[in-house]
């Protein structure tokens, strides 16, 4: 008539372990629906996006001085982490002290994502009087960066 104490301690496991089982089964049936729920409320956490725009070798730009004539060499990179292949306008330009402007590069380079590409850029002024300011801009992404070379006077 009455249960062995055994018995209901089996039981009791059974139940448990059957009632985990079902939690699980409930939760990969559901996992979408819940996920897709999580991400609205901006619970799941996603890979941020972004450009990356830098000089190679900056330390050693710090340290270039104009020489009329002497070729001044340095080189930018562009990173890709938007997710998704992309083309990257670029433009290239000096900048003297008295507002003048002389464009050095331009273009448009197809970069893969997760993919920088490096640029090297070379050019010689034909006179030496001014501080310039060497801008590489990525317009489409309005980042900007940039490197002062003082005179050699």
């Amino acid at each position: 008539m009455f249960e062995k104490p055994q018995c209901r301690g089996k039981l009791k496991a059974v139940f448990i372990v059957t009632v985990i089982f079902f939690a699980i089964g409930m939760i990969q049936i559901y996992r979408p629906a819940l996920y897709r729920h999580l991400d609205k409320l901006k619970l799941i956490p996603t890979q941020e996006r972004f450009t990356e725009l830098y000089f190679n070798d900056y330390p050693i730009l710090q340290k270039e001085e104009i020489v009329k004539g002497k070729a001044i060499s340095f080189s930018f990179a562009i990173h890709n982490v938007e997710g998704m292949d992309r083309a990257y306008a670029y433009r290239v330009y000096a900048k003297f002290e008295n507002g003048v402007i002389r464009e050095l590069e331009h273009g448009t380079h197809f970069i893969k994502d997760n993919q920088a590409q490096n640029f090297p850029v070379s050019f010689a002024l034909p006179f030496a009087t001014q501080k310039v300011t060497v801008v590489v801009e990525l317009p489409g992404e309005q980042q900007v960066i940039h490197f002062s070379i003082p005179t050699n006077t």
